[in-house]
């Protein structure tokens, strides 16, 4: 926070001690009051030293009078003018009160006549005592209610106002240890810090050599010690800025930034030093407090580094102003918006950058608060907004879960380098499948928030962006579960065409009996096909279970006509969401890609919702893939994803759970989105896949002691321009990323699968650049899927189910 102390220490040093009083011009109008009091109580040609300094000063204050000199006790010179002017009014005010007060003395005396024969003088005497003791009483009460309110009002010599904001502490972000019970681990923690500025102004005033008050050398002589800054270069800054023009002169300049407790007293020394210690003018505390200032940095530090840093985003070292601010268009602008209506804003700002801290920038940042001082003649009287600190953000994240994520993906990211260079980017998100905590949230690249300074974040994969909530992609085959589901939730609940015929397969559906070549769309004068990965070829229909096992495109191709486009795309965009956003609702977080899948044009094109249903052609994140899993993995329902459980204030009280009418956490309600036994029955067809392996090779399968999985890896082409794809002429993104090995894989899965408690997706987008066509996620992220499922459910105590 900055300093308001400087008009304060600069009216201290407007007259200096061992000179004579020379009380400059007023800007009040005379007042008759003042002068009839002075004269009144004073005799004309004996004032006392002590009365005289202070009724001259009263009045010089509330007229124009050039210069009041006082030596040895007794007022010396006055203009002529002056003198002939003040005897005229006392003399006139003089006969005034005789002509005023002649009817009370002649009642007086004639009620003293009148009453003296029957009231004795004792009983009089004690009657003009009391009297007089009631009317003293009064008159002090007066002046006590007329001082209490000048103190308020008043801006004459007499009375000093001041006020100071002070700034709200922000509220802190926490997560979760379940291995042992706590909720209240901080990944983040202010550190006191300061600001050493200067006003390049009011130092030229300082240094004017009519003045002679002191010079720019022994400033910087002083302050280059007390800064640990070089005296010629901080000798040039001081000249730099106070030679300005006065145009371009700066009010305000920072000498040196975040500066220690321990330096800031050395500062504060020079501000406000012993008298005469500085030795540059006798009798004269040097004033580097009107040009030299403190300002209070509480700077966000991050005790975990990296940890969940995506998420969390950061809060820069500096502040910004509020045209700034708006430029931002940050959730900061509304806090900065109440501090002003409160009359509390410091006209610099704190701002939260990306993820939590820019999300919850208001809540975090709190209101500043402000205590205003009035002085005057030893009586005080104070008014005060209360500072409200910021709120604290309580997350659904397990600190352990979240290492555990980072180390995996880390690892995961490192396999999966090749000679041209890592994975362009992953995630690791993990989320409780009945409750929609997400419990680990990993992203790559990352960044530490204690040092954003050397980001880029123009490259192609910003270091910033939280790549489970924020990045779309075409997610691939993960897709066709999804679809499948689908395809048996129709059938099972009876539903029917136009013509009256039942939609969707029965369990006992076979499909897919392709050659090579793959199934045929004819569009236009071209025919286009539906191929399976790596050339495979059906000569016989597959089994649903087989379908998804060896994640077959021409069975699931065979499989959308059954329920029909506009029936798959209302699963698409409504039950699974897709195109709506989560509960997260992080900056930059994502809705997903959904033009061509919601163009009513495409609603004929089957070649077009075929690809749907294996996941290409249109884009969604990580998170919104986990929301869309729910339904298989909790008898139907859908779940929304969360990370906020709880915002509390400084003492622990609950501001915000999600239950609060006007809640800013609220989250959609679980829905029906399938019938429990669909549900059930493409679990177990994920648990074969997991079991068995990719067309029945166990070294693909997913096998943990003591639980089944329900899993599934998708591979897609990738339909813009890649990080290693350059130059392709003459050929589409999508040919030439193929060509070029690059791919978007994901492994998504849940268990146990008797009973799902947590869903997992792990995903990399372009791993081992340039290796070729048979670059697939089941080669790439099995074992890594394996590392962080089995991790979780052991940590997480999640009941067996496997014998």
């Amino acid at each position: 926070m900055r300093s308001n102390g400087v008009s304060d220490y600069a009216s201290r040093y407007k007259k200096q001690p061992g000179k004579s009083s020379n009380l400059q011009s007023g800007t009040k109008s005379f007042s008759f009051k003042n002068l009839f009091s002075f004269a009144s109580k004073s005799n004309e040609n004996q004032y006392k030293s002590k009365n005289l300094h202070h009724k001259a000063s009263s009045i010089a204050r509330n007229k124009k009078i050039d210069k009041i000199n006082v030596k040895d006790g007794y007022e010396t010179s006055l203009s002529s003018a002056q003198n002939k002017t003040s005897r005229f009014i006392i003399n006139f005010l003089k006969f005034v009160w005789l002509v005023l007060s002649a009817p009370f003395i002649i009642t007086g005396k004639w009620l003293y006549s009148l009453l003296y024969k029957h009231i004795s003088r004792e009983f009089i005497f004690k009657s003009v005592i009391c009297t007089l003791f009631i009317v003293v009483i009064f008159r002090f009460a007066q002046l006590q209610v007329m001082t209490s309110q000048d103190t308020l009002q008043s801006t004459s010599l007499e009375s000093v106002s001041s006020q100071q904001i002070i700034e709200a502490k922000r509220g802190q972000i926490f997560i979760n240890n379940y291995e042992k019970g706590k909720d209240n681990i901080s990944l983040t923690s202010t550190s006191p810090t300061f600001n050493i500025w200067f006003s390049p102004l009011d130092l030229k005033n300082q240094i004017d050599p009519t003045k002679n008050i002191i010079t720019l050398e022994q400033v910087a002589e002083k302050l280059s010690g007390s800064l640990n800054i070089g005296y010629d270069n901080l000798y040039q800054i001081l000249k730099n800025e106070t030679n300005k023009s006065s145009a371009d002169i700066k009010k305000y300049v920072v000498l040196k930034k975040y500066v220690s407790p321990e330096l800031k007293k050395s500062v504060e020394y020079l501000r406000k030093p012993p008298q005469n210690d500085l030795g540059i003018k006798e009798n004269f505390v040097v004033p580097f407090a009107t040009w030299l200032g403190i300002e209070n940095v509480d700077m966000r530090t991050y005790p975990e580094n990296y940890l969940l840093a995506n998420t969390l985003g950061y809060v820069p070292k500096y502040y910004i102003n509020k045209a700034e601010l708006k430029e931002t268009k940050s959730q900061c602008l509304d806090l900065a918006i109440e501090n002003e209506r409160r009359g509390t804003s410091l006209n610099q700002f704190t701002i939260g950058l990306y993820g939590l801290e820019q999300k919850y920038c208001k809540e975090l940042g709190g209101l500043n608060g402000k205590k205003v001082y009035n002085r005057d003649k030893g009586l005080a009287k104070e008014q005060e907004n209360k500072v409200i600190n910021g709120y604290d953000i309580h997350l659904t994240i397990d600190i352990n879960l979240q290492k555990k994520a980072e180390d995996v993906l880390q690892n995961a990211m490192k396999k999966n380098t090749s000679k041209l260079g890592p994975p362009s980017n992953g995630s690791v998100t993990i989320m409780e499948a009945k409750t929609g905590k997400i419990v680990a949230m990993a992203s790559n690249p990352t960044f530490d928030p204690n040092d954003p300074s050397n980001l880029n974040i123009d490259t192609f994969s910003s270091p910033l962006r939280n790549v489970s909530s924020g990045l779309d992609y075409e997610v691939g085959s993960v897709m066709k579960p999804l679809t499948v589901a689908a395809a048996l939730n129709e059938y099972r609940l009876g539903n029917k065409d136009s013509n009256g015929n039942r939609i969707g397969v029965p369990t006992d559906w076979k499909g897919g009996n392709y050659s090579k070549i793959g199934k045929p769309y004819p569009e236009r004068d071209d025919i286009k096909y539906i191929k399976n990965a790596d050339g495979y070829e059906y000569k016989e229909p597959q089994s649903l279970s087989n379908i998804l096992r060896d994640s077959i495109n021409t069975g699931i191709a065979d499989l959308v006509p059954t329920i029909s486009n506009k029936v798959l795309q209302g699963y698409l965009t409504d039950k699974y969401r897709f195109g709506q956003e989560t509960a997260i609702k992080l900056p930059g977080d994502t809705t997903g890609n959904l033009i061509s899948l919601k163009e009513k044009e495409n609603l004929n094109c089957d070649i077009c919702y075929a690809n749907y249903g294996f996941g290409q052609g249109f884009q969604i994140s990580p998170v919104q893939l986990l929301r869309a899993y729910t339904t298989l993995a909790n008898n139907g329902k859908i779940i929304e994803p969360y990370l906020v459980s709880k915002i509390t204030d400084e003492n622990g009280t609950i501001i915000d759970d999600g239950t609060q009418e006007k809640s800013i956490l609220k989250r959609a309600a679980p829905a029906q989105v399938l019938d429990e036994q669909t549900a059930h029955d493409v679990t177990q067809y994920l648990v074969n896949t997991a079991e068995q392996g990719y067309h029945g090779f166990s070294e693909y399968g997913i096998k943990i002691d003591g639980y089944y999985v329900a899993a599934k890896t998708g591979t897609s082409q990738i339909g813009n321009k890649a990080k290693y794809t350059g130059d392709c002429p003459g050929q589409n993104w999508i040919d030439c990323n193929t060509a070029k090995g690059l791919y978007e894989h994901t492994y998504v899965g849940y268990g146990p699968s008797t009973n799902p408690e947590y869903i997992i997706v792990i995903k990399l987008s372009e791993p081992q650049p340039g290796s070729g066509t048979k670059n697939f996620a089941v080669t790439t992220l099995t074992e890594s899927f394996k590392d962080i499922m089995e991790y979780t459910l052991n940590y997480m105590k999640s009941p067996k189910d496997k014998k």
